[in-house]
Parts: C-alpha cells; sequence; structure tokens
C-alpha cells in the first residue's frame, strides 16, 4: 500500500475523519495545505475586536459585510481546538445580510495559485456555535463556471465540528480561490484550524499544523511589522544613531525578513518614536520594494549633533502590507 510519507502508517481507527494510511489513497486528496495562517494562530495587527468591512483581522483572513449585518472578530485562546493555541471568535449579528456576510481568505492567481487550476479542491474547517443553521464553509471561484459551493451547516450543538466542502474543478481561467465561514444568522462562532488541499473529500480534516519557520514565512510574505519599542530599556528597531549632515537627513536601508507579495507594499508608520539630537521630525518609511525600505529622518543645520533615532513605545511601528 502507498502512502503520503507525512500520514502515520498507523491506522486511527478510533478516528476516520482523520487522513491516515488506510484512507488515503481512498480519499485522493493532496497532504499539502495551501492556506496562509490556517490555523488562526499569527494576528500581527493586534488581537481586536476588529470590526470594520474588508478589515483583515488574524493574517490573510478578512471581513466582508452585507447589509446591514456587524461582525466583530477577536483572537481567542480559550475556545479552540486541542492541537491550536488560538482560534478565532466572530461575534455576529444579521440584519439585511441575507447570509452574505462572510470571514474569509483568498488566494489570487496571480499570487502563484495556479496550480489550483483545472485541479478539485477541498476546504475543510473547524467550527464551533451554539446556534443552529447559522454557520457553514464554501469555496468560492470566478472563472467560467466559477461558482459558490457551500458545506452543509453547523448543528448549533455548541461544540467544534468539522465542516467540509469540494469543488469538483477550479476554473482553468479563474483569478482566484476563496474559502471561509458564511454567516446565515446571528451568531457567536470560533474558527479553528482551516485547510485547502487538492483532491475531493467529504469527511476527512486535511489539516496539519504548520512548522514555525514555514507559518510565519507565509503570513510575513503580505503584512510584517518593525518597531515595538520598549520604554524600560529605550531599545528598538530599527534604530538610527549616528552623525548626520547637515540639513541632508539620513536614509536607512532596511530589509524584509521576507519578499512580499506585490512590488510596492503599502508602508504605515504609528506612535510617536524618539528622535533627539539632530532629528528635526518623525521618521518615515520610504521606497519600498518588495525587498525592503528606507527608514528616513531629516535634520537640522548643526552637524556637531549626532541623530538618534528609535520605537521607544510599544505603538511605535512601521508595517509594510502586501495584499494582492
Amino acid at each position: 500500500m502507498s502512502f503520503h510519507p507525512f500520514v502515520s502508517a498507523k491506522a486511527d481507527s478510533a478516528d476516520a475523519t482523520r487522513v491516515n494510511a488506510s484512507n488515503w489513497n481512498a480519499a485522493h486528496v493532496g497532504g499539502y495545505n495551501y492556506l496562509v495562517n490556517p490555523g488562526h494562530e499569527i494576528a500581527q495587527r493586534g488581537a481586536g475586536a476588529i470590526t470594520a468591512n474588508n478589515a483583515y483581522t488574524c493574517d490573510r483572513h478578512q471581513i466582508i459585510l452585507a447589509g446591514t449585518d456587524t461582525l466583530s472578530w477577536t483572537r481567542e485562546g480559550t475556545t479552540k481546538m486541542t492541537n491550536s493555541l488560538y482560534s478565532s471568535k466572530c461575534v455576529v449579528v444579521v440584519g439585511t445580510g441575507a447570509g452574505a456576510t462572510h470571514h474569509r481568505e483568498v488566494l489570487t492567481i496571480a499570487d502563484g495559485y495556479h496550480g489550483l487550476l483545472g485541479k478539485a479542491v477541498t476546504f475543510s474547517a473547524n467550527r464551533s456555535t451554539a446556534t443552529a443553521a447559522a454557520v457553514r464553509a464554501y469555496i468560492k471561484t470566478d472563472g467560467t463556471g466559477g461558482t459558490t459551493t457551500f458545506s452543509g451547516y453547523h448543528t448549533g450543538g455548541g461544540s467544534f465540528e468539522l465542516l467540509t466542502v469540494s469543488l469538483a474543478t477550479v476554473p482553468t481561467d479563474a483569478t482566484y480561490v476563496e474559502v471561509g465561514t458564511a454567516f446565515a444568522a446571528s451568531c457567536t462562532a470560533y474558527e479553528d484550524n482551516d485547510a485547502l488541499g487538492i483532491g475531493s473529500s467529504s469527511a476527512l480534516d486535511l489539516y496539519a499544523s504548520l512548522v514555525p519557520a514555514e507559518e510565519w514565512s507565509r503570513a510575513m510574505r503580505y503584512f510584517e511589522v518593525h518597531g515595538y519599542g520598549n520604554t524600560s530599556t529605550n531599545s528598538g528597531q530599527p534604530r538610527y544613531y549616528g552623525p548626520s549632515v547637515a540639513s541632508d537627513g539620513i536614509n536607512l536601508p532596511i530589509g524584509f525578513a521576507v519578499r512580499k507579495a506585490v512590488a510596492m507594499p503599502t508602508m504605515t508608520k504609528a506612535g510617536t518614536w524618539s528622535a533627539s539630537g539632530n532629528a528635526s521630525g518623525q521618521p518615515s518609511a520610504a521606497d519600498p520594494t518588495p525587498h525592503g525600505y528606507t527608514f528616513a529622518e531629516s535634520t537640522g543645520a548643526v552637524i556637531t549633533t549626532s541623530v538618534n533615532v528609535y520605537p521607544d513605545t510599544s505603538d511605535d511601528t512601521i508595517t509594510a502590507a502586501a495584499d494582492p
């Protein structure tokens, strides 16, 4: 019998929903998870609450509101899967949205997800809610014959249930594949441990946690935070401490930890950074590329005084957003 090298050869008869050697070949579902932050573990934008339409919550997950519906997202550390650190808590009030409000992740073909074209795919999602007929998972694509396909509803039993939905073929001219949770009724729902794999299965939980290096690399391709100063130690990065040329300013190249997904990331400087000596204002993040940016600071006419610029409190940050 052949099976995937990362699947245990021991049949797991106690849990038929888990991928194992005895059901792998029958399922024909690829072992690679295409999603970014599938365990909802990374939240570089903070723990919430986040409520705005089109806002990103935990990395790569996004709120889409319909009609008068509202959705409040927070990071949840108590109600979660056993093999998880955090889940996403979504408090949803349905008004006139008619089931169209959702919390989603979008994979764009132009961003390198062309391997999904022409393939059958399955989305597996672990969800918890105490409200019946309120929560279901979905897959959506555009292109010729593109459509939205839904799983069955969560029963409302108040514990995590596996929701799965398969799409027979991603159109070969699709520009994106979108997966997420759709909300048909007001509820409090918890989202955890998602997976999108190639193949078709209506019963298997495809999720396996990513190793930290891969998890962070996937997330930081789209969003990265620099800064986070510490008042007690007066330290933080990036920092410039050194001489300056009269009125010419300083320009310090800063590299990203991970190459970004767009040619020109959106750079945002937040907080009031410590700027002393010959510094004449607040720093900026200029000239972004997929590889990095310029940490810039204007200076005064005095050339005998050094420049000292750094983040000294937790709200002093520079962020790079690279959403395709």
